[in-house]
């Protein structure tokens, strides 16, 4: 079912933009093939969602960051926004193909790291033990590393393409 809130014209509205070959009629009918697919369990605005993604490849419900302390930090999740206190910073590791920067992370709830890899080892640039930084667009990969699991049981935070850290007040 759609998140509450959400209006099945705008979403159409937000199709007929990103698709300008379809017409009005055409996401009306797509609509109604969808509900009686899934046997009229569909309200309106997710089978709108439904057809852009099956039928156009079009993704219309944005994911939302997820603000969050440490302590509940899992494997797979995508978007985070936290902030957090720089407790150690460790050297940049080269290797073919490759640098990777840790950060020694903590909050009121728990310590784990924050691996910076890449173009985005140099956002660890200018940070400081102590330091109150927020990251932004930030995930945890899928499955816990060995070395994660023995040392913070808990997955680093990656900043993702879109992500940031900034330097914060918070």
């Amino acid at each position: 079912m759609a998140k509450q809130g959400l209006d099945a014209n705008e979403l159409a509205h937000q199709l007929l933009d990103q698709k300008t070959s379809l017409t009005p009629q055409d996401i009306r009918d797509g609509v109604q093939q969808k509900k009686q697919k899934y046997d009229n369990l569909l309200d309106k605005p997710a089978a709108v969602i439904i057809y852009a993604k099956e039928d156009h490849g079009i993704n219309l419900v944005k994911k939302q960051p997820i603000d969050l302390k440490l302590e509940n930090l899992v494997p797979g999740l995508q978007n985070i926004d936290i902030t957090v206190t720089v407790d150690h910073i460790f050297d940049t590791n080269h290797f073919d193909g490759g640098k990777v920067r840790n950060i020694v992370i903590k909050d009121n709830t728990a310590d784990t790291q924050l691996s910076l890899w890449n173009e985005d080892v140099e956002a660890g640039d200018g940070l400081k033990p102590g330091d109150t930084i927020r990251i932004k667009g930030g995930y945890t990969k899928s499955e816990i590393s060995d070395y994660q699991n023995d040392n913070y049981g808990l997955p680093s935070i990656n900043v993702g393409e879109d992500g940031e850290i900034s330097v914060t007040d918070e």
